[in-house]
C-alpha cells in the first residue's frame, strides 16, 4: 500500500518519468552516437568488461560536459514537459 502511494504521488510520477527518459537516452547514445550495436567479444567476462568501459566513457563524457558548463545539478524533467 505504501509503495503504491509513493509511486502514484506527484513526486513518484516525476521520478518514474525521469528514470525511463534517462535510461533511453543512454541506450540511444551507445547505439547511435557511438555506432555500437554488438559486442565483438564473447563470454560473460568480456562483455561485462566492455560494458563497464562504455559506461565509464559515457560518465566521463557527461562529467566533462557538466564541468565545461559549470552545471553540477542533476538533470530533471518536469511532468508534461520533456527537455
Amino acid at each position: 500500500q505504501k509503495s503504491w502511494e509513493n509511486i502514484t504521488s506527484e513526486e513518484g510520477i516525476v521520478e518514474r518519468i525521469n528514470r525511463s527518459i534517462q535510461a533511453e537516452g543512454v541506450f540511444s547514445k551507445i547505439k547511435s552516437g557511438l555506432n555500437y550495436h554488438r559486442f565483438p567479444c564473447k563470454g560473460l567476462v568480456g562483455i561485462k568488461a566492455e560494458i563497464d568501459l562504455i559506461a565509464l566513457g559515457l560518465n566521463l563524457n557527461t562529467l566533462l560536459s557538466k564541468i565545461q558548463k559549470a552545471d553540477f545539478s542533476p538533470t530533471k524533467y518536469k511532468k508534461n514537459h520533456i527537455a
